[in-house]
C-alpha cells in the first residue's frame, strides 16, 4: 500500500513496508534475482501506472524513471545497480515513452559514499550530502521525473538525490519500494 513519508522536509512515497518487502529485497541486492527484481517491479508499474495517469491529466511534460545510481566502485564490485533492474524489468510501456522513459545516466554520484545501512542517522545525512549532480539538465527540465530507491529510511539519499534534479527544473516524485 502506497504511503507518503515527510522526511527530511521532503514528501517520500514507499510502496510497502521494509518488514513485508525484506526477501524479494535482499535476494536482488545480493544474489541479482531476477524473479524478485520482476516481482517488485509488478508493484512499481502498479503504482506509477495511476500516478502518472494522473499527471498526464493535466499536462504533457515528458516522464522520467530515474535508478538511484550507486557509485562506481560499488558498481564495479556488485556488478549491477538493483533498483535499475527493477526498473529494467517495467512493462514496456514505462520504456517507450507510453507512460514514462528510463532515463539513462542522467542522475550520477560524484564521490563514493559509505553504506547508509551501517550508518546513524546524522552519518547517514552528512554522508551522501552533495553526493549526485545533474549529468544532462536540459533533459529534465520541465519533465516529471520519479527518483526511485529500493529501502528508504532517514531519507537522506532521495532528498539529495531530488535536490539538483529540482535545481535542474524538474518536477520530482521521491519513490522507495520500502521504509525500514
Amino acid at each position: 500500500e502506497p504511503t507518503e513519508h515527510i522526511l527530511l522536509n521532503a514528501e517520500i512515497t514507499t510502496l510497502g513496508r521494509y518488514e513485508d518487502l525484506r526477501d524479494p529485497i535482499q535476494s536482488l541486492k545480493y544474489d541479482r534475482s531476477t524473479k524478485s527484481a520482476h516481482l517488485l517491479s509488478v508493484a512499481l508499474a502498479e503504482y506509477l501506472r495511476e500516478d502518472i495517469a494522473s499527471k498526464k491529466l493535466f499536462s504533457q511534460k515528458p516522464v522520467y524513471l530515474i535508478p538511484i545510481p550507486l557509485d562506481a566502485k560499488r558498481r564495479r564490485d556488485r556488478g549491477y545497480n538493483q533498483i535499475g533492474l527493477v526498473i529494467d524489468a517495467l512493462p514496456e510501456e514505462f520504456k517507450n515513452g507510453i507512460l514514462a522513459r528510463i532515463a539513462g545516466p542522467v542522475l550520477e554520484r560524484t564521490r563514493a559514499t559509505r553504506q547508509q545501512t551501517k550508518l546513524v542517522r546524522a552519518a547517514r545525512l552528512s554522508n551522501v550530502a552533495g553526493a549526485f549532480t545533474v549529468a544532462d539538465t536540459a533533459l529534465v527540465k520541465n519533465a516529471y521525473v520519479y527518483v526511485i530507491d529500493d529501502v528508504v529510511t532517514t531519507g537522506a539519499t532521495l532528498v539529495n538525490a531530488g535536490a539538483p534534479l529540482r535545481s535542474a527544473g524538474a518536477d520530482v516524485t521521491l519513490l522507495a519500494l520500502a521504509r525500514a
